[in-house]
């Protein structure tokens, strides 16, 4: 206890400058060459990390934003758009297909088509990925109360591991689809093609034809409600927005 007591008394009376470091040992070989070579390894490695702070720790490394356990977002993020994205719009507008999926080339930055196809609206639900981000364009032809429609349905799919069968995408791919998804629908509304429905889904399941409609074709009764406190992120289906105007 007195030794103890009396160490940081003798290091300032020596100069606690002129110290670099502190080596303590109960036996004689800790005080070895081998001994204070140990030492220095153990003063040198790293501190053992949780899980939470090994992904933490890869994230920084990788470039990618993560605090506090949730995803820092950087919005405005505008892509310059291929030419070839442009063409497709126009071609699916036109009829020559009805889906269109549009994806972030990271290397290149630039928004670029993925592929494109003639599909059925169950055929939708194959098309969103389990593991990466996509945009998707989807030419939705039906029938409701006797009229025939053809409207246009845009589904941002980012899959976060809540969606049975899926894993969460890297986190920077999720910051850029987020960041970019208002920027790629505009690429049809800024050519005056309007988008009559718009999907997120996490998966799969999310993709609901009920509920694609519901949002078509609201009741008078859904158009005389009130605002409803929308659900927590993560809970219930799909998350649908409508605007104004149906494509006839």
């Amino acid at each position: 206890m007195i030794y103890a007591s009396s160490r940081g008394n003798l290091k300032n009376q020596l100069g606690s400058n002129n110290i670099k470091d502190e080596l303590f040992g109960t036996v004689a070989s800790d005080f070895s060459l081998s001994g204070y070579e140990a030492f220095k390894a153990h003063k040198n490695a790293e501190a053992p990390l949780t899980e939470r702070e090994v992904q933490k720790k890869n994230d920084r490394e990788s470039g990618e934003v993560f605090t506090g356990g949730s995803t820092t977002y950087v919005h405005g993020v505008a892509f310059p758009v291929d030419p070839a994205v442009i063409q497709a719009s126009k071609d699916l507008t036109d009829g020559k297909f009805n889906y269109l999926q549009v994806k972030i080339d990271s290397e290149k930055e630039k928004i670029v088509v993925d592929h494109t196809g003639s599909i059925g609206f169950q055929d939708l639900k194959a098309k969103v990925s389990t593991s990466d981000p996509r945009f998707h364009f989807f030419r939705y032809q039906h029938k409701h109360d006797g009229s025939s429609f053809n409207s246009t349905v845009f589904v941002y799919s980012c899959p976060d591991g809540t969606a049975k069968g899926s894993k969460p995408a890297p986190i920077k791919l999720r910051m850029l689809y987020s960041s970019s998804k208002a920027n790629v629908s505009d690429i049809f509304t800024s050519q005056g093609f309007p988008i009559n429905a718009k999907v997120e889904a996490s998966g799969p399941d999310d993709i609901d034809e009920e509920s694609v409609l519901d949002s078509l074709h609201p009741t008078k009764e859904d158009k005389s409600k009130n605002f409803a406190r929308p659900k927590r992120v993560g809970k219930g289906g799909a998350r649908l927005t409508r605007d104004a105007q149906v494509d006839e």
